[in-house]
């Protein structure tokens, strides 16, 4: 696990290295310059009129079209904290496009501490036992004229009490993201670490109901790059997930520009009698720019994945087709869709080859008081430890609203199905895995939030296991009260 650790503390450095010299820059440039006006070269496109007032009243802050690899000056220009920030992903890169950023977010310190106490039916199938989950969470950001800095941690030990004696089930959830701009290039670093005593699918095992949705994060990565995501339940046992990936950006024009992208992670279990996996990928694209919310892309995607135990390996050759549309603090949606091509030499003692038919989708919309957010997958993974190689079909969504001035509500569900990879003629084997959550808050001041919420997951499958152990025997019932803590932010 340590070289893990070195693997990701490494990226870090060499990121934040590479960015001192764009704030340096940045520095000298504004003691001879005002910073740029909306209408420079580097300035998103004109914001659309303002909204009318709402039903309530109030006034709707107006949605502002997607930039062009917008950064903002260290100084802010006397920007409100709580105004939106341009998302600066391409169509064709490695992250899902998104909303964009508080103007506040990218300048602060923001550490959160929460306790969270809980009943759980997951221990012993069909009773109820108590138990107990701390930790905290933590955001960071800061953005210079010409790179941006993120940082998102969330950690925590939850302990189970059973007929008096106590099991230690510790998670790790860290996202990193540098990315740094340069005449027409801009690169990026992201790195993804996670620490998990069951399958992440869901965040039911990190950290409990009552936070999902609380816990900070970065843009998805597109998972087409990255194979390895879990969605299986096993047996109770700790599993590793790194991703790290590097994307460079050149554009061609204001309208056009080419992405490539490498990125080498693996799937490792802590406990003998699960597959463990190691996946290489690269990525080439092209993103046009149809105007300043909408864009199209096409990429090739090429991944080779081979598996502990066995010899051999399994490639994947994937050409996508993406229509991409963004507003600014509004909406961002991106939908893709191609011909796969899977190539398994020797993983689980059998050769052959298919063509499937993968996809992806991406859809985050915000109203003033809801917010809704879905996502959908279709395509080659590694098998979540349980099978050498899988064709998924992935599907999540979630909403949020705020209800009052100080109560909000939550609501959560996915569903995944997985089918080993395995020869015509041979058994396949299938899981389905599905969860829902729900969850209601109450602000207690400034810095005081606390929250009871609900979760429910469970698994079926039409075949024998092929491993230790495949999971739960029965649906797992999670009731949880959560006190968070969130400490003064630093700016």
């Amino acid at each position: 696990m340590n070289s893990y650790r070195f693997l990701f503390l490494k990226i870090s450095a060499v990121a934040l290295v590479l960015s001192v010299p764009a704030a340096h820059a940045q520095t000298q440039d504004q003691q001879q310059q005002t910073p740029p006006s909306d209408s420079s070269p580097s300035a998103p496109d004109a914001p659309v009129q303002p909204l009318s007032p709402d039903q309530n009243g109030g006034t709707r802050t107006p949605p502002v079209p997607a930039g062009r690899g917008v950064f903002i000056g260290s100084g802010g220009g006397g920007q409100d904290a709580d105004a939106s920030v341009p998302d600066t992903n391409v169509l064709s890169g490695v992250e899902t496009l998104g909303l964009g950023y508080a103007y506040g977010s990218l300048h602060k310190f923001a550490p959160t501490l929460f306790v969270s106490e809980s009943a759980d039916t997951g221990i012993i199938p069909g009773r109820w036992e108590a138990t107990t989950t701390v930790g905290g969470t933590l955001q960071l950001g800061h953005a210079w004229h010409s790179s941006l800095l993120r940082v998102a941690y969330s950690g925590g030990d939850t302990i189970y009490r059973q007929n008096g004696s106590y099991l230690n089930s510790p998670f790790q959830e860290a996202d990193f993201s540098a990315r740094i701009r340069w005449s027409r290039y801009t690169l990026a670093f992201r790195d993804s670490l996670l620490i998990s005593p069951q399958s992440p699918f869901g965040n039911l095992n990190l950290g409990g109901p009552a936070l999902i949705g609380q816990i900070p994060g970065l843009n998805s990565l597109v998972p087409t790059i990255a194979p390895v995501g879990s969605t299986i339940l096993t047996g109770w046992v700790t599993q590793l997930s790194n991703i790290p990936v590097v994307e460079l950006d050149y554009a061609l024009s204001r309208r056009s520009g080419l992405s490539v992208s490498g990125s080498a992670g693996e799937l490792h279990f802590f406990s003998a009698g699960y597959v463990n996996s190691h996946y290489e990928s690269g990525q080439a694209g092209y993103n046009h720019t149809l105007s300043g919310k909408n864009s199209v892309a096409l990429n090739y995607t090429f991944t080779q994945t081979v598996y502990s135990g066995v010899p051999g390996h399994q490639q994947t050759h994937s050409l996508q087709a993406s229509f991409g549309r963004k507003i600014t603090g509004r909406l961002a949606f991106q939908i893709s869709g191609g011909p796969q091509l899977t190539i398994s030499e020797n993983p689980g003692q059998s050769n052959f080859q298919t063509t499937y038919a993968s996809g992806f989708a991406s859809l985050s919309y915000q109203q003033r008081r809801t917010g809704y957010s879905v996502s959908f997958y279709r395509g080659f993974t590694a098998g979540s430890g349980v099978f050498f190689g899988s064709n998924s079909n992935t599907f999540s969504a979630a909403i949020n609203r705020r209800l009052t001035r100080l109560w909000s509500g939550s609501a959560a569900g996915g569903y995944s199905s997985s089918d080993s990879l395995t020869p015509v003629g041979l058994t396949s084997t299938n899981f389905s895995t599905y969860y829902a959550t729900a969850n209601a808050s109450r602000q207690v001041g400034r810095h005081l939030n606390l929250s009871v919420g609900y979760a429910f997951e469970g698994q079926t499958s039409n075949g024998i296991c092929p491993v230790l152990n495949c999971g739960i025997a029965d649906k797992v019932h999670v009731i949880s009260v959560n006190v968070n803590w969130h400490l003064r932010p630093i700016g």
